[in-house]
């Protein structure tokens, strides 16, 4: 069973995941231009994560919904 708190959880996960693999790739990069753009990507998957964890704290915590269950498990077939 998923709660829409454990999606947002994974959703904040992603966007971390991703900002490092942005940094981490940036550092590596020899093109100022392709690191300049690595580095907007990061910012951006920041900026999500930040955006996620906002809205976990608007949302009820602990409530069942089928809806969002559903949604869970597709979101974890797709990772």
């Amino acid at each position: 069973m998923f709660l829409i708190e454990d999606i947002i959880d994974l959703a904040i996960q992603i966007e971390q995941n991703a900002e490092k693999v942005y940094r981490d790739a940036q550092k590596k990069s020899s093109n100022p231009d392709m690191a300049s753009f690595l580095k907007w990507l990061a910012d951006e998957e920041m900026a999500h994560a930040k955006w996620f964890s906002r809205l976990k704290k608007t949302v009820p915590i602990g409530q069942h919904d089928p809806d969002v269950a559903k949604m869970g498990k597709a979101l974890l077939s797709d990772v």
